[in-house]
């Protein structure tokens, strides 16, 4: 009987360190290789936030939002003053420049 249990013990050490078990579908890993996957996913440079990604892209298009409203309202600003500036239009009767109201 004792030698059945000190086999069975020396099956089962081996099975743990192999990472088998006895239950169907089912794997027993041992610690060693759980630290490795751990310590290789750690090592890479984590993913980042999506939200922390969409804030910063809103921010991108409201500063291009911003960039792109002033300009157009600086070129309306610019037409306008332009007008002003203008002449009036001149309608030539007789031979005398007169103002088209």
């Amino acid at each position: 009987m004792k030698a059945a249990q000190e086999s069975a013990v020396k099956i089962e050490k081996n099975m743990t360190a192999s990472g088998k078990t006895n239950k169907p579908s089912y794997s027993r890993a041992n610690t060693a290789r759980t630290e490795a996957r751990s310590r290789a996913v750690t090592t890479a440079e984590p993913a980042p936030d999506p939200i922390t990604a969409l804030t910063e892209a809103r921010k991108r298009m409201e500063s291009s939002f911003t960039q792109q409203n002033t300009a157009m309202q600086n070129r309306l600003v610019q037409l306008e003053r332009a007008k002003q500036n203008r002449y009036p239009p001149r309608e030539m009767v007789d031979g005398i420049a007169t103002e088209v109201l």
